[in-house]
């Protein structure tokens, strides 16, 4: 199964693609003109790499990994093995994990260009496509609750007057600090951490007033 949403203010719309990863997250993003971006790539058992050959990508523009947990970069590597891609962008939060550091071994032997995420940085595309970073800040953040989460790669994602925001497994602190930045209104918002109780807080998601929100999580995850 797949979700597919268009952002059209041109027209030709920007598709996003929710694929389907049961307990994780995995979004490609297309532009009018073929770009692709995908944000996260689920778990090593959810065929990502299958998907995104059977939607017809060839290779990948921006590969994007929000943060370093297995229901997020677990599919990653087949990615990286299985199609060029331009560029590749995490949070710059290590882990210990086996998936983790096969990754990193894979991205390296195969010459991807890697890149730390930080607030700030903009990706303009053709075709009017805009990709903000808003988080994390250049100082990560230490000792929340769980620091891999808090530094989340958070994307805000313009089309036009059409806006897309991801948010990774952001928590509460990352929140409370996007909104101190400014944070503003967002058309479509792929909800945080798989709708957990740990973000979304009222505030946010007052602040981001989507017209729609997508979560992304397994069957009867509590």
């Amino acid at each position: 199964m797949l979700l597919t949403l268009a952002l059209s203010t041109f027209g030709t719309p920007l598709t996003e693609d929710m694929l389907d990863v049961g307990q994780g997250d995995s979004v490609l993003l297309t532009t009018p003109s073929g770009r692709h971006i995908l944000v996260d790539a689920g778990t090593r058992s959810s065929g990502v790499a299958e998907t995104l050959h059977r939607l017809g990508v060839e290779e990948l523009d921006l590969v994007v990994a929000t943060h370093p947990h297995a229901d997020h970069i677990g599919g990653m590597r087949d990615v990286v093995t299985e199609f060029p891609i331009g560029a590749y962008i995490d949070s710059g939060m290590e882990h210990t994990t086996r998936t983790y550091q096969e990754l990193m071994s894979t991205i390296e032997e195969r010459g991807v260009e890697r890149r730390v995420a930080q607030a700030g940085q903009h990706f303009d595309l053709p075709d009017d496509t805009d990709i903000y970073v808003l988080w994390p800040r250049p100082s990560l953040m230490r000792g929340t609750r769980s620091d891999l989460n808090s530094n989340s790669v958070v994307l805000r994602v313009e089309y036009g007057d059409d806006c897309l925001l991801l948010t990774g497994d952001a928590e509460e602190p990352t929140e409370a600090g996007l909104l101190r930045a400014g944070l503003g209104p967002c058309d479509i918002l792929k909800v945080a951490h798989h709708g957990s109780g740990h973000s979304s807080t009222r505030r946010f998601v007052e602040a981001v007033s989507p017209s729609i929100a997508i979560i992304s999580l397994g069957e009867n995850n509590r």
